[in-house]
């Protein structure tokens, strides 16, 4: 009954953001699939909020729900209108960032949004984005959360990865861009961006788990896994605690085998890894710890 309340009180909550947004704003498709973007993270970001007491994984959910609400949501629409959604993503999530004609300042702010995420991500690994700041990570996190067991681990899940062919589309489509032909970008713009990474993506939660566009589709993934995988941030385990249960390796968002690094003591620096922290919470021998 108190659950029911609160989710109650959550939707309530949906419907009046909807409504002081949508009132003052006539906006296309775009905006008003934002707002409900935006507005799931909140609800059920909250709920994670109420469920959870471990201070990684509030923090996680904070800030998330933070990013998707200003960084994605309100500035871009009412601030930085010049920017667009490229305030917070970067190239090659968002080719517009470097279009010929755009400002000075956009271009710039491109420019250093990439390379300082880079730099991020070799300091504090891929979770300083994808765990963090990501949109795609935020309704991951919050409305794909129910199904982290869902995550494909056998067979050619383990091998599949076409983020290396997104990537070089979206090269291609930007490189085109720049000699005045703009029908690749919008190829690019309605494969990737709409139907990969919206349409079939999020249909995919109850299936396969809610990070099946960040392992398996993101360009900017592939990008930030390599630079992860070398640099300094990492799942220590402890092989005399882990008793090979499995439970971290289910829970992992990226069906990565947790299990088969912490039996040997191994730190896990996996490209796929985007240090969410449940793996972590999941072990019951306290096993893993996050450097």
């Amino acid at each position: 009954m108190i659950e029911q309340r609160r989710l109650l009180a959550y939707l309530i909550v949906l419907v009046i953001f909807v409504y002081v947004f949508l009132k003052e704003v006539k906006g296309g498709f775009w905006f008003y699939y934002t707002v409900l973007y935006t507005s799931l993270v909140i609800v059920f970001g909250l709920l994670i909020l109420k469920k959870r007491r471990e201070g990684y994984v509030r923090m996680r959910t904070v800030s998330l729900i933070l990013a998707q609400l200003f960084l994605a949501f309100i500035l871009p629409v009412y601030v930085f209108t010049s920017l667009g959604s490229s305030i917070m993503l970067p190239w090659p999530l968002e080719i517009r960032s470097f279009y010929p004609g755009r400002s000075y300042f956009a271009l710039v702010y491109g420019a250093v949004l990439l390379f300082a995420l880079i730099a991020a991500v070799y300091l504090y690994g891929k979770r300083v984005f994808c765990s963090f700041l990501c949109t795609c990570g935020a309704l991951a996190e919050t409305v794909g959360d129910p199904f982290r067991k869902k995550a494909p681990r056998k067979g050619m899940a383990k091998i599949l990865d076409f983020r290396e062919l997104v990537l070089v589309a979206a090269i291609i489509a930007t490189l085109a861009a720049f000699m005045g032909d703009y029908k690749p970008a919008m190829l690019y713009l309605l494969v990737v961006n709409l139907v990969i990474a919206h349409a079939v993506a999020l249909s995919a939660y109850p299936f396969y788990g809610g990070r099946i566009w960040c392992r398996y589709f993101c360009p900017l993934g592939g990008i930030l896994g390599r630079v992860s995988a070398i640099g300094r941030f990492a799942i220590l385990s402890d092989s005399s605690l882990c008793t090979s249960c499995g439970k971290c390796s289910r829970i992992c968002h990226m069906g990565i085998d947790v299990a088969d690094y912490a039996s040997k003591g191994e730190p896990l620096k996996h490209k796929h890894c985007v240090g969410c922290g449940e793996c972590v919470y999941a072990c019951p021998k306290g096993a893993l710890k996050i450097k």
